[in-house]
């Protein structure tokens, strides 16, 4: 079993308000087949061990995603700084369906018990963050230090059951 070392910090952006905190992947329209399975599998472990895994932020549409490129570059001054936090719409894991942002008892839960369903964490720094990955085997790959080292494609990014000690906001 791996070892989580999550660290909640303050976010360098604000929380996504426009998904808020819930359960079934179902309530999250947007989501690849594969990633509401594995959520709801998960959930449904999670829950006879009497944690609820909560979704703080899930698919996002192209036009929801440039918006928090674009604060985010604004925020950052250019876009490369910018792209440790935020990815581009064209390469986003939320606006392909694969990821969701989860609150910090979820992420815990998924660091120890993810790669059985295929949740991975993407990014060392943003603890909250992960995709499913066809990939995963008997335990996730390592995450890629940002979202400004990755890829991105579902099977050639790495997250593992990891986690890093500061906090940003989203992908």
């Amino acid at each position: 079993m791996a070892t989580s070392h999550i660290t909640a910090s303050a976010s360098p952006l604000p929380r996504d308000k426009s998904t808020p905190a819930r359960t079934p992947a179902s309530a999250t329209p947007g989501f690849t087949p594969e990633l509401r399975s594995a959520w709801a599998r998960a959930s449904q472990d999670a829950q006879a061990e009497g944690i609820t895994l909560r979704i703080t932020s899930g698919y996002r549409t192209f036009n929801q995603q440039q918006s928090l490129w674009q604060e985010a570059i604004k925020k950052y001054g250019d876009p490369e700084r910018a792209a440790a936090w935020v990815l581009p719409p064209s390469r986003s894991q939320h606006v392909q369906g694969i990821a969701v942002d989860v609150d910090h008892a979820t992420a815990q839960w998924l660091n120890i018990h993810g790669a059985r369903y295929k949740l991975c964490q993407s990014y060392l720094n943003e603890w909250w963050h992960f995709a499913y990955r066809s990939d995963a085997g008997r335990t996730c790959p390592v995450p890629q230090s940002s979202a400004l080292t990755s890829s991105n494609s579902n099977s050639a990014q790495s997250p593992e059951p990891a986690s890093s000690g500061t906090k940003s906001r989203r992908e």
